[in-house]
């Protein structure tokens, strides 16, 4: 079975967030990549690591040919701060969020799998208080259409 719209959405959020570098003009290095959600959990090894999972999808189906779909997809980046960073926290988590927000940006139709992909917001996290563990959740929305009961199929 071909993947459907939703999936290669996905699949190019991760792609375009895999590309970031310094070398590529960001303001971090990922040494721990990108990966998609898994159940059994992601080895966070070597940070700042990145997770993409989508969220939920909300389908719009007024039209009597074409669903649009909404997908929320959620980007994870997963951090260390061992207080050697020579900035504040706050300042380290927004230069990761900077850099998700830059790539989202330098590709709005993902590929063509979007008719619009933004980031809708971003929020830092520490995992747990004391611990060097800090990241920040991205929140991108993603609008794409498909042919009504087609779903692998573009529109």
């Amino acid at each position: 079975m071909a993947d459907s719209r939703r999936e290669l959405l996905v699949q190019q959020v991760a792609n375009v967030l895999g590309a970031m570098s310094q070398a590529a003009g960001y303001e971090n290095d990922y040494p721990g990549g990108v990966s998609r959600f898994q159940r059994e959990g992601t080895a966070l090894n070597n940070p700042p690591t990145i997770v993409v999972s989508l969220i939920q999808d909300v389908k719009d189906s007024r039209s009597e040919h074409i669903i649009t779909g909404m997908a929320e997809i959620a980007v994870e980046v997963f951090a260390v701060d061992a207080g050697d960073l020579g900035e504040s926290t706050g300042a380290y988590l927004d230069s990761l969020a900077q850099d998700v927000e830059k790539a989202i940006g330098s590709d709005s139709t993902m590929g063509g799998y979007a008719t619009h992909c933004y980031v809708e917001a971003v929020r830092p996290f520490g995992l747990i208080d004391g611990l060097p563990y800090v990241g920040v959740n991205v929140k991108v929305m993603a609008e794409y259409r498909h042919a009504r009961g087609a779903p692998e199929t573009g529109a």
